[in-house]
């Protein structure tokens, strides 16, 4: 991991280098905006539209705007503590459980809660990384399963609890890992790397998040051979503009992942490999920014996408701190933003 910086002259400094796409080649046209600029637009319309009962679990409005804000460094103490309430009263009304089946729930509530600074185990009198313990459970999700509960446990480098009864399959990191490498395509072949959801083509979107999730675990030889190889799967499936296709459209919430997954690995998002006909990763998304918007979700809408605003919102987020050197986003141990920390927008 890259040591942290000690000053914010030196995160300013350091932002200030952050590159976007290259600039049209016409001169008429305007250059394409910074990931600091679209970083800054996109949280500033998340912040204006968060509702009057405020954050609260679920995939919108939820954990992933509350991650997008806080390791963006965005302080807001209110905004945190109306989630962290509005967490705590669901956990007590359901006696602890946020889902009866899925432990993705848990893991990405365990995301929100880590990312402003609150322990997931002592919420409402629930340990919220609970579910987790239960192997049977976190793999009925298919691959989805182990690699968010992979990540929720490492963002606050958590220990794996244990389970209150019989029956049933402790689970393990090592299990976990296991699990994602057993579903890698073409695994054992000469075609070998990526992973989907189902099928025997490898989908952007899941082979970024698997390699979020293996990101810590590069020492084991296996784990780094199936990384390397879906590095390379990604690459070869990015398109000539920068970005990517997943279940046959184009959109800016893959190009997002794929940011995401690099900078988990300390790979730079304008690595040479990453770069198709002049084209990077931060130009592909910021052909679907709106200013004063945030992000669409199809280069034929004319509206801004909430799903769209919170993945772009997290992926501009983690660019920015591996450009300024800080802890990559899902590595939450440096803990909750303060107001002294960010954010920056050099204009």
């Amino acid at each position: 991991m890259k040591q942290k910086i000690s000053s914010l002259l030196g995160i300013a400094l350091s932002l200030i280098l952050v590159s976007g796409a290259a600039a049209p080649a016409a001169a008429a046209e305007s250059p394409a905006p910074s990931a600091a600029k679209m970083s800054w637009d996109v949280s500033q319309d998340l912040i204006s539209n968060i509702p009057k009962g405020g954050l609260r679990p679920g995939s919108i409005e939820g954990e992933w705007t509350v991650m997008a804000l806080a390791r963006a460094g965005y302080h807001l103490p209110n905004v945190y503590q109306t989630y962290v309430q509005n967490v705590t009263d669901e956990v007590k009304n359901g006696k602890g459980v946020l889902a009866d089946c899925k432990c993705t729930e848990a893991s990405r509530t365990v995301l929100g809660l880590t990312a402003v600074g609150r322990d997931p185990r002592k919420i409402g009198g629930y340990n919220l990384l609970q579910p987790l313990a239960d192997f049977d459970q976190v793999a009925s999700q298919g691959i989805n399963g182990p690699v968010w509960a992979l990540i929720a446990l490492d963002s606050g480098k958590y220990a794996m609890p244990q389970l209150q009864s019989a029956g049933k399959t402790q689970n393990s990191r090592k299990k976990m890992v296991d699990e994602i490498l057993s579903e890698e395509i073409g695994r054992g072949t000469g075609s070998a790397g990526g992973w989907a959801l189902d099928g025997s083509v490898p989908d952007p979107d899941i082979t970024a998040m698997a390699l979020e999730a293996l990101s810590n675990y590069r020492a084991r030889s296996d784990v780094c051979a199936a990384v390397d190889r879906a590095v390379h799967t990604l690459s070869a499936m990015q398109k000539d503009d920068g970005g990517y296709v997943s279940w046959g459209a184009e959109n800016p919430e893959s190009t997002a992942q794929v940011i995401v997954a690099l900078t988990s690995l300390g790979i730079s998002p304008v690595r040479q490999d990453f770069v198709k006909s002049g084209h990077t990763l931060i130009g592909a998304l910021s052909a679907y920014y709106l200013p004063g918007q945030g992000f669409r979700h199809s280069l034929s809408d004319s509206s801004a996408n909430a799903m769209a605003n919170d993945q772009c919102a997290y992926a501009l987020a983690a660019d920015l701190r591996f450009q300024a050197n800080q802890n990559p986003l899902y590595n939450m141990t440096d803990g909750a933003p303060t107001a002294s920390s960010w954010p920056f927008y050099p204009g």
